[in-house]
């Protein structure tokens, strides 16, 4: 318990130095935020509780965080719990291009500095170039998600038995989402002569935004420590925008 706490204090005062309140958020879900039918439900994420309180007091900016446990329903398996803590900083509004996404991973780089503890991007439009029906994008990426625990051989099965991909879209997702290592590396990789991704509207750019936050970051000292990774595919169902995976080294 000690250690816990001590771990909150020390990600909290990273949270305020950059000028997040503190926000507490009720722990039940009233029933037309379901689909189960139930009357009530425990929290199953802070994020839902935080765009409600944005919407019943008119918030059209704000810059959070809450350290708070959220709950699972459904039977957990090894390593996973019905009840666990989720610490989630969030800035909500318009801001120049990537000026969030960046104080978002300064903050994480903070974080990793004092805890000793990349991003999702472009995964739509790259199941588009691999030839994915638009209507799979969410259910093919779920399968994705469990490369961090599967080899992709197994991932692979998955995509082609279960999610009705063909071998060889399996096999040309196979070949993007293996992709792992320096921003700038990767980056240029993507914008290179013959780059399926330069003739995508909606990937160029995303890809020229990246670049524009991968600069940022270089400027602020923080890009060693920050790996860009194509296959992070998890909450893209209710997550927008760039998204971003902190592990240890």
């Amino acid at each position: 318990m000690a250690i816990r706490e001590q771990a909150f204090s020390t990600i909290a005062s990273v949270f305020k130095m950059h000028g997040a309140e503190v926000l507490d958020t009720p722990i039940f879900e009233l029933k037309e935020t379901l689909m189960g039918g139930e009357l009530c439900s425990l929290r199953y994420d802070l994020t839902i509780p935080f765009a409600r309180h944005l919407a019943m007091n008119n918030l059209s900016a704000m810059t959070r965080y809450q350290i708070s446990k959220v709950y699972r329903r459904d039977n957990p398996s090894k390593g996973r719990y019905r009840e666990f803590y989720q610490c989630d900083f969030d800035i909500a509004g318009q801001y120049e291009p990537m000026l969030a996404d960046f104080e978002v991973i300064v903050v994480l780089n903070q974080l990793l500095d004092k805890l000793d503890i990349g991003t999702y991007e472009l995964l739509d439009d790259m199941l588009d170039i691999c030839g994915v029906p638009a209507e799979k994008f969410r259910t093919v990426c779920s399968g994705i998600d469990k490369l961090d625990k599967q080899t992709f051989e197994q991932v692979k099965k998955e995509l082609v038995e279960e999610k009705g991909l063909s071998v060889e879209t399996a096999d040309r997702i196979g070949a993007i989402v293996k992709k792992r290592g320096s921003p700038f590396e990767i980056l240029i990789e993507l914008k290179s002569e013959g780059s399926k991704f330069l003739e995508n509207c909606g990937s160029v750019a995303a890809l020229r935004e990246l670049d524009i936050l991968f600069q940022a970051l270089k400027e602020a000292n923080c890009l060693d420590n920050l790996f860009f990774d194509l296959s992070l595919a998890r909450g893209l169902d209710y997550l927008f925008a760039s998204k971003f995976c902190r592990a240890k080294p």
